[in-house]
């Protein structure tokens, strides 16, 4: 979708191969605005400093050693400003019981590790329905 550049997106994942291709991917599914954070607590100090330009979509890794992916979704859950954004967890543990916990979070989907581009856009394709995608693009003309 050509309208993704429009969104901002933060990736997290204390893995620096794998925010490179996530970062590679989603510039090629059209994202233009992304961060990068190396850890849950990290990604939560860059969301709570870009509070008045918020993101759009959150994809973050699990298993990291400061602050981990359940850690963040329960924070980005918990407040008001930041418990809409649709939120992404990638991870190498395809347990039933940690992706049951996650959706009973709220989390908006789950990506299976290692991903590639077809996995990447299907999942966030699926985290915005054509209303939301409709109301986050105003015409620029």
């Amino acid at each position: 979708m050509d309208n993704y550049k429009k969104l901002k997106v933060l990736i997290v994942d204390d893995v620096a191969s794998l925010r490179t291709k996530m970062k590679e991917i989603l510039k090629d599914i059209g994202f233009r605005d992304i961060d990068e954070a190396t850890s849950g607590n990290e990604a939560w100090f860059i969301i709570e400093s870009q509070e008045n330009e918020p993101y759009d979509l959150i994809i973050s890794d699990i298993n990291m050693t400061e602050g981990n992916g359940i850690g963040l979704l329960k924070r980005l859950k918990e407040n008001p400003t930041t418990s809409t954004i649709p939120t992404i967890l990638a991870s190498t543990i395809n347990e039933k019981e940690i992706i049951l916990k996650a959706i009973s979070m709220g989390v908006s989907n789950y990506i299976l590790k290692p991903f590639n581009f077809e996995t990447v856009k299907d999942k966030i394709d699926s985290c915005f329905i054509d209303e939301e995608i409709d109301s986050c693009f105003e015409d620029e003309s």
